[in-house]
């Protein structure tokens, strides 16, 4: 087990262990989550390696459960969403 952490990328281990972030939405790769000083704050990003698709907010929980929402069948049907 600790060679397979060793080979594996930080930033994916602790995206889904330490947030539970799911994989992307889109293509279904890996989501790194990251937080990044910017002039009015810090910024909370969660992206993906695989297609780079990205979503920024300013507080991190808020990003977590963006990135984490998946539509229903319901709002896919009426499109709701």
């Amino acid at each position: 087990m600790k060679e397979f952490l060793n080979e594996c990328n930080t930033n994916i281990i602790n995206s889904l262990y330490t947030h539970n972030i799911k994989k992307c939405p889109f293509c279904g790769g890996e989501a790194v989550y990251e937080s990044t000083q910017r002039k009015h704050g810090i910024v909370y990003s969660v992206y993906c390696e695989k297609c780079g698709v990205e979503m920024a907010r300013l507080h991190s929980q808020e990003v977590i459960e963006a990135w984490n929402r998946r539509a229903t069948k319901e709002e896919l049907k009426f499109g709701d969403f």
